[in-house]
């Protein structure tokens, strides 16, 4: 059960309060999310829950490279060579005292699957389809099951997988249904449906043969094509590719 807001919480997130309530900000507050790699489009994200007041755990093992200060707002050129997560997180930090920031520089290899366990969402980047697959099964036996984000940025274009599980449950917007009998012609009831959707696994959708997912007026994305031939290079050579490859894909 969500925790009551203390009087500075209230102070501090009145304005989200407002729009989605006291109880939907007490969950949102005892959520923990893992973010795994610093990319742009985690960096984004990171910024934006941290302020919401979710507990964050910043995982990224590699240095700060001078590509990451055009879209990382948290460096600055000092922190080129500095350990990725040493340089993020007290800037992370100083966006809302109130969420808890904890940084790990361990590699995705060196973390044990228990490590894994207990988060509410874990957002995934900068890794090879592998790395991906077993987190994702991690995700999937975490109870309950978190929810599991999956992206990668290739220039100009991306992909983008959610999971959220085996049963996720959602309500659909109120549509007008039957007026009561005891109620006048004019008022009506409003109906809201409960939807339950199964999620696939991602080695599921992984190993789907290209051929039983297009059709004639449902192509195979050539974004999705081309993501799939970019991180066979990143697990084979542990690098994105870049024009001197070109022959190499």
């Amino acid at each position: 059960m969500a925790s009551e807001l203390t009087e500075s919480e209230a102070q501090r997130y009145d304005r989200q309060i407002r729009v989605w309530g006291a109880e939907a900000q007490s969950r949102i507050q005892n959520s923990r999310v893992l973010v795994c790699g610093l990319s742009n489009m985690n960096v984004e994200v990171v910024k934006n829950i941290v302020l919401a007041g979710m507990s964050v755990t910043l995982q990224a093992s590699r240095a700060v490279q001078y590509d990451d200060l055009s879209h990382n707002f948290f460096l600055s050129v000092d922190d080129v060579g500095a350990q990725m997560v040493s340089a993020v997180l007290p800037r992370v930090q100083e966006l809302n005292a109130f969420a808890n920031i904890v940084g790990e520089a361990r590699t995705l290899e060196e973390l044990p699957d228990e490590f894994f366990l207990g988060f509410s969402v874990i957002l995934l980047t900068e890794c090879t389809e592998q790395q991906a697959i077993r987190i994702n099964r991690l995700a999937r036996q975490s109870s309950p099951q978190s929810v599991f984000f999956w992206s990668d940025m290739f220039g100009d274009e991306g992909l983008f997988y959610a999971d959220f599980g085996d049963n996720f449950t959602y309500k659909e917007d109120k549509q007008p249904g039957n007026a009561s009998e005891n109620a006048s012609a004019t008022t009506v009831k409003e109906v809201q449906k409960v939807q339950n959707v199964s999620f696939p696994a991602l080695d599921t959708v992984l190993s789907r043969k290209w051929s039983e997912i297009t059709s004639r007026h449902f192509p195979l994305s050539k974004v999705y094509v081309k993501h799939r031939v970019l991180l066979a290079f990143r697990a084979v050579h542990g690098r994105d590719p870049t024009a001197a490859d070109l022959s190499a894909l």
